[in-house]
């Protein structure tokens, strides 16, 4: 078992939580997004984070997911 810690909130791509509707699919949505690209499980993991975090800036089940080119940067932080 390995611990990995979660992603900052806020940040400057995200905004002040405001619900957690969605952050664990969009944790699979990221973990996959690394998967299918071949990065490690750590940056698996992180891109995870990255993803559900951003989820949690959206209120109740309104969609907004983070887009490609927004995951890597905010991975990168």
């Amino acid at each position: 078992m390995r611990a990995f810690p979660a992603a900052p909130l806020p940040g400057p791509l995200t905004g002040p939580v405001a619900d957690s509707n969605g952050a664990g699919d969009a944790f699979v949505s990221g973990f996959l997004y690394g998967t299918v690209r071949g990065r490690s499980l750590e940056e698996c993991v992180r891109l995870g984070a990255a993803a559900g975090a951003h989820a949690c800036t959206v209120a109740g089940t309104h969609e907004s997911p983070i887009t490609e080119s927004a995951l890597p940067a905010t991975f990168s932080r």
